[in-house]
């Protein structure tokens, strides 16, 4: 099946993401337009929209190659380029692109449209957390999250001469045979142990950025500044802590017995 992509009309079909110089011009013609009637507001959004929807899928591809193999360094460079140079370009423009639509009447009459709800609760939510001082902080925590997955990705271990990722090395802890289960469980333990300082410092160093992160936006605490910039508007924190305790009461006794079972027939 072919699913052919839709031509874009603001973006340059030919337009390739090398570094801010190439894109600065769409941020500044979106920012330097005039909106006089509903007309030219419905084209300011579809033109935002389709810079939007580009440059969320340059990114997702450049981070699902990276991924792939964390080992290759062009792909890893092309994620952190984005993420470290090109993304604290963008942000002080989409703040600007935010108040420039709240401060429109032309555009905000579609607030009141159903279709757009969603949409205009997410520029109110990002109006409200943004601060200048928080840019350079969250392009450190992105590289410092890749840094994190280019440390897991590492960890394999050598079972019956194959070199096996953790995700691979995982399903021998269901094999029916004890002594397999036991000899892979405890290269996964070993191999992990490895790392235990680096990941400790690295959790240690995110802990710390994250919470001058919340806290230059208002908030006590990082889990309370996720919540609103994730736009978790439809359910609370307290929903979350509810559901939770529903898990631990009802579910993982439950889960708990199925094991026990299972562990009865291995023997």
């Amino acid at each position: 099946m072919h699913i052919e992509k839709p031509k874009r009309t603001f973006v340059a079909e030919d337009c390739s993401v090398q570094n801010w110089d190439s894109i600065k011009e769409y941020f500044e013609s979106l920012e330097d337009r005039v909106i006089i009637d509903e007309t030219s507001a419905e084209c300011w959004l579809s033109d935002r929209s389709e810079l939007d929807a580009f440059l969320e899928e340059d990114l997702a591809w450049r981070y699902i190659r990276m991924s792939i193999d964390t080992n290759d360094k062009a792909r890893v460079d092309a994620y952190t380029a984005f993420v470290s140079e090109i993304q604290p370009k963008i942000a002080p423009f989409e703040d600007s692109l935010n108040r420039k639509m709240v401060a429109n009447a032309y555009i905000m009459k579609r607030s009141e449209d159903p279709a757009y709800a969603i949409y205009f609760r997410s520029i109110a939510s990002a109006l409200s957390i943004f601060r200048e001082e928080n840019i350079p902080i969250e392009a450190y925590l992105n590289e410092k999250a890749q840094e994190f997955g280019s440390i897991s990705a590492a960890q394999t271990i050598e079972h019956e001469g194959k070199t096996l990722t953790m995700q691979q090395a995982s399903q021998f802890l269901k094999d029916p045979k004890e002594e397999i289960r036991q000899a892979v469980y405890e290269r996964m333990v070993e191999r992990r142990r490895q790392d235990i300082g680096n990941l400790n410092d690295l959790f240690s160093d995110l802990i710390e950025k994250r919470n001058q992160l919340a806290q230059n936006a208002g908030f006590e605490n990082f889990r309370d500044y996720k919540f609103v910039s994730m736009g978790r508007f439809d359910y609370s924190k307290e929903d979350c802590f509810a559901f939770h305790e529903a898990i631990k009461k009802e579910v993982v006794p439950l889960v708990k017995e199925i094991q026990q079972r299972k562990l009865n027939q291995l023997g």
